[in-house]
């Protein structure tokens, strides 16, 4: 049996999970610390909402109580699951794959397959792009030193763990997970009608669009964006971007949205 560890439903996670799960050779369970509402799901987009695919079917998961005096998705703190132990104590998976450790319940779930002596895999998404103050350092190595095998999204993400002296032959590729099926079929559905959504959008047929799609935060660098395409547009007016998301820097991006 596989255990998968998350905080809870991501959207780019969830296909991988449905994929394991079908797979004739692996029994799979995916814990959650929580199943987040709207208000909950829409931390970041500072918009209430809730997926419009299904984020809980043709795979086995569960949730785990949460002591959290208000369980949530904002901070390190935001949820706690200590049963955690009992719960793997009592299912014995052969290996827990852990997905991250940017929140409580995944390092509850680490020391319990360290007091359990279960293999376990960590699938994070941190990279080496920036610097890290020193004790920082100090803690990943520690960190790092107790999982026994790590999932990597990219190449920075692979030198990232490379950087702390983890063996390569202890890291395995992990990509980010879509669902070609379901994205194909919108895709086919959608082309039908590219015209008339290209002009819902005020946008000419023989414009080039770049389309971004994610939250207004910071770390996304929507405002970066909007600046670069400021200065490619002094070189051609042929140029479109299209936005999809909200967020903090929504107010600040529409008016660079919307200048000349």
């Amino acid at each position: 049996m596989v255990a998968i560890i998350a905080t809870h439903p991501i959207q780019y996670q969830v296909p991988w999970f449905q994929a394991l799960a079908r797979h004739s050779g692996i029994r799979l369970k995916v814990y959650y610390a929580l199943l987040p509402d709207g208000k909950q799901q829409g931390v970041g987009f500072n918009v209430p909402f809730a997926w419009d695919i299904p984020m809980l079917a043709d795979y086995e998961w569960e949730v785990l109580p949460n002591t959290a005096r208000r369980p949530g998705l904002k901070g390190f703190f935001s949820s706690s699951t200590p049963s955690i132990r009992g719960v793997l104590a009592g299912s014995r998976p052969d290996v827990v794959i852990i997905t991250g450790w940017n929140a409580l319940p995944l390092l509850q779930a680490l020391w319990a397959c360290i007091v359990l002596r279960i293999p376990r895999i960590v699938r994070g998404e941190s990279n080496a792009m920036r610097a890290r103050a020193g004790w920082v350092r100090v803690l990943h190595r520690l960190l790092f030193s107790l999982y026994d095998a790590y999932l990597s999204i990219g190449k920075a993400n692979r030198d990232f763990y490379l950087g702390y002296g983890i063996d390569c032959s202890r890291i395995f590729a992990c990509r980010y997970f879509v669902d070609n099926g379901r994205i194909r079929a919108q895709f086919e559905a959608a082309i039908l009608n590219r015209a008339g959504l290209r002009a819902k959008w005020g946008i000419p047929e023989t414009k080039f669009c770049f389309l971004y799609v994610g939250k207004l935060e910071p770390k996304k660098r929507i405002l970066d964006l909007l600046h670069a395409l400021q200065i490619a547009m002094f070189c051609s007016d042929d140029l479109h971007l299209l936005i999809v998301g909200a967020g903090d820097l929504e107010s600040e991006a529409r008016p660079l949205a919307r200048a000349p």
